[in-house]
């Protein structure tokens, strides 16, 4: 394993018959806004021969030499590089680039700034200064990466920060264990969309790839190609868009997209050669006899293109089973990133009534996505578990996993049963899923789930909480720091649990102060969801027309009946109706008063506008104090006063309701579930991207930060139409190829 030094940027050229360029580069790198002893520029001569590596050896600029004795390519000329690298941030620039004074600072302040930027894309212009070379990604639904605003005059319009896709080879940067991590660029790929394809991968494991227009290179563009055919630069570019396409896209998407790709690939090869595909018809005159006709390069550049996807498919499938495993953020989480992917590209006329021929018959262009959700349970299956199951089923595939006396959900989703002294049987469940959902004492039990790198959700009960928080602090085995630290995200009971795991949060240095008061990415770590749950969450099943719920604290509280009943007799039977939905005592008068006695119906009354009166402490008693939605008392002896309160006091009854509305319209009927919704929507990297320590903060330091939370909102449902392609127009948008050139 290579030495990382931190602080380091360790700068990779590729020199193929480049010389010149090369050593311009270097001595502008020299000149940045960077110490020296934290930059370390390192040379892959990728075999151009003695007249061209001699230069090199004998120059006295400082950098490190590296002879490959063969042309590697980009892509393994790079893998070399950065196999003898050793800085914290690895960056790549191509031979005929030079940078701006600040490209290394920008991007590395970039990375500090956030943990979750896995690598930066920096703003690349022509040598000049003049016109555009890359600020924006994206990706054709057939696989092919592009620039858009390629050659394009800098106007400023491209001066903020914001995600993409993928960075130019020609200058970017990354993290130096991220890159190990993805296994670098794939060396199949050789030159061009390598980029493309390192991007796409690094995005589906949750990491950003953050454009930073502060960052500025210089580029010739491309200029190592000048010695070869267009024919080798198409083929490398068609096959390597199938190789980006196979590996990277779902199994839905690719299902879909794939048969389109392949048949647009043949139209280009044909139309590139302007050749008859009809010439074969046995409905044509023509002397069979002669069993040769001549083809352009142009076309067998597609041709064999295919061919060689074709032949590479055993390993590809290798390496697509280990990426679609791992993966952490779906096609349509992605889809923003991918930018207009309906673009044909080449303006050749019998390709472009092709390309409308294939989008009106395949719809190619529209992206769908469901991922595969594991839901674990310990023990019986709880309301609570149905309802996370149910709701998330709406958008995804979800299996639900009993352990030790679970049973099963109802049909609402596939159940399973998993056995604690069975750990292999977990470990298929664990493989399956791309997000898993795990109460915080089942991690220890099951090594498949200790080791996973899969999105990973935390349930965390309230006996479970406090249990781990007695372990000592510092210890070998300290199950709690180990879980803080791999969360990605967290399901709590109550608001104290919420806010002691953003404390520990804090304390670890993953969150700052700052970050816990308004940044978005923090607020997506974390929901809180009581432990009482209806089956039905996104159905609410009405209380009929209860003017106040009184709720006990807990699922068994049989003498809660006596005492509302005591209650309401002090108070007037004339005057209230108690409607018990727990005992089998059930009290019912002419009253217009009625007040409902119940556990499980907490969360529907809350729903139907209801004031809550709870009796005694718990998560949803914490709720109901927080939110203000009713009253909570420590004994039953003050139920008559509450009862009074809830329905006769005017004023107090009327912020009831008011703050029902406004805790409904937060919750939308979904307390905690919407929160994790969102996450498995888009699963970031929370327990991956760790930012850098930070002194643990003062206990003051933390209430101050954290008070008692809102329920997070539910994210609206998502509604997508189909809409049938148009015709493709005549005219066609500006393109430009992205790939890496030496």
């Amino acid at each position: 394993m290579r030495r990382i030094r931190s602080g380091v940027v360790s700068v990779v050229l590729v020199n193929f018959k480049g010389t010149d360029d090369t050593l311009t580069s270097i001595r502008a790198l020299a000149e940045t806004d960077w110490p020296a002893d934290l930059l370390e520029i390192i040379v892959v001569e990728n075999g151009s021969g003695e007249e061209f590596a001699a230069p090199l050896r004998e120059s006295e600029l400082a950098f490190r030499l590296i002879e490959t004795g063969a042309n590697l390519g980009f892509t393994g000329g790079c893998n070399r590089g950065v196999a003898e690298a050793t800085g914290e941030y690895i960056a790549f620039l191509n031979n005929d680039a030079r940078p701006d004074r600040s490209w290394i600072r920008a991007a590395v302040e970039t990375f500090e700034r956030d943990g979750n930027v896995g690598a930066v894309a920096s703003k690349v212009l022509d040598w000049e200064g003049v016109d555009i070379d890359f600020t924006e990604a994206a990706v054709t639904w057939y696989g092919m990466g592009y620039k858009p605003h390629a050659g394009s005059a800098d106007t400023g319009e491209w001066e903020s920060e914001r995600d993409v896709l993928f960075g130019t080879g020609a200058a970017m940067f990354i993290r130096a264990g991220l890159f190990d991590d993805l296994g670098g660029f794939d060396d199949r790929y050789f030159m061009f969309y390598d980029d493309v394809d390192l991007g796409w991968r690094l995005n589906l494991l949750g990491w950003t790839f953050r454009y930073q227009p502060a960052s500025i290179a210089y580029h010739k563009h491309h200029a190592s190609m000048k010695g070869f055919g267009e024919f080798r630069e198409t083929y490398l570019l068609e096959r390597n868009a199938l190789f980006t396409l196979y590996k990277n896209l779902g199994d839905s998407e690719l299902d879909r997209v794939l048969p389109g790709a392949l048949a647009l690939a043949v139209r280009r090869a044909v139309a590139r050669g302007d050749l008859d595909s009809t010439e074969l018809d046995l409905r044509r005159r023509g002397d069979d006899r002669v069993p040769g006709m001549p083809v352009a390069k142009m076309t067998m550049a597609g041709v064999f293109a295919i061919d060689q996807f074709v032949e590479m498919l055993p390993s590809l499938a290798q390496t697509r089973s280990q990426i679609q495993s791992s993966r952490r953020r779906s096609d349509r989480d992605l889809r923003a990133l991918f930018g207009k992917v309906d673009e044909p590209a080449y303006p050749i006329s019998r390709y472009l009534d092709g390309y409308a021929r294939i989008l009106n018959a395949l719809e190619p262009t529209a992206f769908h996505d469901r991922r595969r959700i594991l839901v674990i349970v310990d023990g019986a299956v709880s309301e609570r578990e149905i309802a996370i199951a149910h709701t998330l089923a709406l958008d995804h595939d979800v299996r639900v996993v009993g352990v030790d006396g679970a049973h099963g959900s109802g049909g609402i989703v596939d159940y399973f049963d998993a056995s604690s002294a069975s750990p292999e049987g977990m470990a298929v469940h664990e493989e399956w899923a791309q997000v898993c959902i795990v109460p915080i004492g089942l991690v220890a039990v099951f090594p498949s789930l200790r080791a996973s790198s899969k999105a990973f959700v935390l349930d965390i009960a309230e006996d479970a909480r406090r249990r781990l928080a007695e372990q000592p602090r510092g210890s070998d085995d300290r199950d709690l720091d180990r879980l803080v630290r791999d969360a990605d995200f967290v399901l709590v009971q109550s608001g104290e649990a919420r806010r002691w795991w953003n404390g520990l949060l804090l304390s670890s240095g993953r969150t700052t102060p700052s970050m816990l008061r308004g940044d978005p990415q923090t607020s997506r770590m974390i929901a809180l969801m009581p432990p009482s749950r209806r089956a039905e969450p996104h159905i609410p099943r009405p209380i009929d027309d209860p003017a106040a719920v009184i709720w006990g604290g807990s699922a068994d509280n049989p003498g809660l009946t006596a005492a509302v009943q005591a209650a309401i007799e002090s108070i007037g039977a004339d005057r209230v109706t108690v409607d018990n939905e727990v005992g089998s005592a059930r009290i019912v008068d002419a009253s217009d008063q009625p007040v409902v006695l119940a556990t499980e119906a907490l969360l529907r009354a809350i729903e139907s506008g209801t004031p809550v009166i709870a009796v005694g402490s718990g998560p949803l008693a914490d709720l109901v104090r927080s939110e203000r939605v009713g009253i909570v008392i420590a004994e039953a002896s003050a139920l008559a006063a509450a009862v009074e309160a809830v329905l006769f006091d005017t004023a107090a009854r009327a912020e009831y309701v008011a703050n029902l509305a406004a805790l409904r319209a937060g919750m939308g009927g979904d307390p905690g579930l919407g929160g994790l919704a969102d996450f498995c929507l888009r699963p970031t990297r929370g327990g991956r991207a760790t930012l850098a320590p930070a002194a643990p903060p003062t206990a003051a330091a933390v209430e101050s930060v954290l008070p008692v939370p809102a329920v997070p909102s539910s994210p609206s449902r998502r509604v997508y139409r189909r809409v049938v392609p148009a015709r493709v127009r005549g005219r066609i948008s500006r393109w430009r190829q992205s790939g890496s050139g030496e």
